[in-house]
């Protein structure tokens, strides 16, 4: 991303205010495992509900840090394609009848896309299937699915136990950490 002098700042502040709400959602989450832990033995009941907060708090600290960063990118990176800038704006690209590309409606990616895209943006690479991290994230990912997506005719959601919350946190700091993070 290449920003001329002038604009530094604005850059900086703009990262820095895209960083505010997941860092403060991250500490949420913290909580809510930490007070999790104190109701183990306990109250099963809210150690579950406080186990269920942290890890729906931790996509949303992910998801609103790839948000921040699509605005940033959008704003700022005077380099990018139109397709790249349409991606991170949530647009539809389309040809139009003269053969001309345009942006037209929009067009939503998964939170694995977007990462992708981040991170081939950043560092150059696609992610690994492989990598440790990611299958971390994935099994997270299923965790949080069962949690907010429901199957029709499930009488109980979710109940994470303490060390899938725990993973869960860790699955998704190391994400900003090894995929979002020039």
């Amino acid at each position: 991303m290449s920003v001329d002098e002038e604009e530094s700042p604005r850059l900086r502040e703009a990262l820095r205010s895209a960083a505010f709400l997941p860092d403060r959602l991250l500490e949420d989450t913290k909580y809510f495992l930490e007070t999790a832990r104190q109701f183990e033995g306990k109250d099963e009941q809210k150690r579950v509900t406080y186990a269920r907060a942290s890890v729906i708090a931790g996509f949303a600290a992910l998801e609103a840090m790839v948000n921040g960063l699509s605005f940033v990118l959008a704003e700022y990176g005077y380099e990018l394609e139109m397709h790249e800038r349409a991606f991170l704006q949530e647009q539809r690209v389309e040809l139009d009848d003269a053969g001309c590309f345009v942006i037209r409606g929009q067009r939503y990616h998964s939170l694995e896309e977007r990462i992708r895209f981040f991170h081939w943006r950043l560092k150059g690479t696609e992610i690994d299937s492989k990598d440790p991290t990611w299958v971390a994230f994935d099994v997270a990912k299923r965790l949080r699915n069962k949690i907010v997506h429901p199957k029709p005719g499930m009488t109980t959601c979710e109940e994470p136990s303490m060390a899938a919350a725990e993973s869960a946190l860790k699955a998704v700091t190391d994400v900003i950490h090894t995929f979002l993070r020039a």
